[in-house]
């Protein structure tokens, strides 16, 4: 069963670029546009995905010659952008791809920790390809699975809450308080620290943010980049904000307004308040989370082997209901066609009771399901076992395995 599943798995292949080998604001130049995904789906032999978002692009591919379209596909985006993809493209095969697409819709390969805003994304990627034609049965069963793994680990852990990142806790308060979609958010400075929060602004859709910095050559670069505005630093006008993310310090004891929210990274901090949170406080949070992170985490793993798992049976129904189809075809067809001469010979002797006739296509479909239960239970029971030698001799006495039927089988069964 293990070498039967692996073989299945093994046609799975990734190409992913995420945050982690390009900056946020670099990413978006390898965004893959619509009429570039139909050609891309066009000539790939095989089932084709496209998971696409602020954070990461990744295409996968079911093939049974996998290693050749991954290499078609890179060859291709290379020449859409004139650039090697692959000098920041991480490539896997096989049970890799399988780990990497429930880490992702898990919320374990994320920005933010444990974010749920994935499965959504995830979800309606599905749909779009799906409705498209662009994906297939193995691209759906591993994405499927996938979203419900996900949805139990949010379910069944406390992984999207308890922050240890400063970053994400940052952000964890300061969604608990306000919604960043609608608030006036500023962000001082233009270094890393403004550079960072203004990567989660953005993945976490804030669209009314600003920039304040010193140098202005440096903050408006840095908006531009982010598509934010900018402003030169004017602490007069701090109030007129709903939360305010300090990268950089400008000040002692800068006493705000305290309907303003405002998260201090600078060191020393700069602001003070009621409505202040400082680095070291956050720090102070993020300690006493870790014991609960670390239990967490291994929970959330726990659930990804299960579903892995589930994922892997689950290949198997799949391998066993394409042999029980092609055998069904053929039963059904020798059985129709006998049906029709009962009922051709019925009518000589003037019988035409619909009702008769419903009985009889009842009666054989009742019995051909009968007779046949014994030979599914004992091909399902080869194919658990990996015996899929066996299991195809069995299936070819019915016709070939992929639904085809010799014609002069045919004939001359249906003669008997």
């Amino acid at each position: 069963m293990a070498q039967l599943v692996n073989n299945i798995i093994g046609n799975y292949g990734l190409i992913s670029v995420t945050y982690r080998q390009v900056p946020i604001t670099k990413l978006g130049e390898h965004y893959i546009k619509e009429n570039e995904v139909k050609y891309l789906r066009n000539i790939t032999q095989g089932e084709f995905f496209l998971l696409q978002t602020c954070n990461r692009i990744e295409i996968y591919v079911f093939s049974t010659s996998v290693n050749d379209e991954i290499e078609k596909l890179i060859t291709t985006i290379n020449e859409f952008h004139g650039e090697d993809i692959g000098k920041y493209a991480i490539i896997s095969y096989g049970k890799d791809v399988v780990d990497h697409a429930f880490k992702v819709a898990a919320g374990l390969d994320s920005l933010s920790l444990g974010e749920y805003e994935i499965l959504g994304q995830i979800s309606q990627s599905l749909k779009y390809m799906e409705e498209r034609g662009m994906s297939g049965k193995y691209i759906s069963l591993l994405f499927e699975r996938a979203i419900k793994a996900g949805r139990r680990i949010r379910i069944e852990t406390e992984l999207s809450r308890g922050k240890v990142g400063v970053y994400s806790l940052a952000f964890e308060l300061v969604k608990e308080k306000i919604d960043l979609r609608r608030a006036k958010v500023l962000v001082i400075g233009a270094g890393n620290f403004a550079e960072k929060i203004l990567s989660f602004l953005k993945e976490l859709e804030a669209k009314d943010t600003t920039i304040m910095n010193r140098t202005v050559e440096r903050g408006v670069d840095l908006a531009r980049r982010y598509n934010v505005k900018f402003l030169p630093l004017n602490l007069n006008s701090l109030g007129n904000y709903d939360v305010i993310f300090s990268a950089a310090p400008v000040g002692r004891d800068i006493k705000l307004d305290s309907r303003t929210l405002t998260i201090d990274f600078s060191v020393p901090p700069s602001f003070v308040g009621d409505n202040v949170i400082t680095l070291d406080e956050l720090r102070d949070i993020s300690e006493r989370n870790y014991s609960l992170r670390k239990t967490v985490l291994g929970e959330a793993e726990r659930i990804l082997i299960e579903e892995e798992e589930n994922f892997t049976k689950e290949i198997l129904d799949e391998i066993y209901d394409s042999y029980i189809s092609t055998m069904m075809q053929r039963i059904e067809r020798i059985r129709r066609s006998q049906v029709d001469r009962a009922k051709s010979e019925l009518m000589k002797k003037g019988v035409s009771s619909p009702y008769v006739f419903e009985i009889i296509d009842v009666m054989t479909r009742s019995i051909t399901q009968k007779a046949m239960d014994p030979v599914f239970q004992k091909l399902k029971g080869m194919i658990m076992e990996g015996n899929l030698t066996m299991a195809e001799e069995i299936t070819k006495i019915f016709g070939e395995v992929n639904g085809g039927i010799s014609d002069s089988k045919t004939e001359k069964t249906e003669k008997k």
